[in-house]
């Protein structure tokens, strides 16, 4: 299995977090906190019974982040984060998080 985290930039706009907010039920301090801690924003394991809610909330932010504003990281589930240079080798594009979630599409 594997995790996906999404960091966010400082340039996200107001409207951007509160979409956000709407579609992962997240608060603005939540996003607030996580841009200024460089901490995850979401951290999500793929491929567990809930995985088609979790590919649609993925698919939600990217269609609200630019490649700028947000970026996506897959690590193995049991991955520990402790700081954002510790991972910059797995960061992965919209596109190939989008390949990714259209197995969601036949999961049961």
């Amino acid at each position: 299995m594997s995790k996906i985290l999404l960091f966010l930039e400082s340039n996200i706009s107001a409207r951007q977090k509160i979409e956000l907010s709407k579609v992962t039920s997240k608060s603005l301090g939540d996003i607030n906190a996580s841009i200024a801690a460089k901490t995850p924003f979401l951290d999500y394991t793929l491929f567990m019974n809930d995985y088609p809610e979790i590919a649609e909330r993925l698919k939600n932010a990217m269609a609200i982040l630019g490649e700028d504003e947000g970026h996506f990281f897959e690590v193995e589930d049991d991955f520990q984060f402790h700081d954002l240079d510790g991972i910059r080798l797995n960061e992965i594009s919209h596109l190939v998080l989008s390949n990714i979630l259209e197995s969601a599409n036949e999961y049961n």
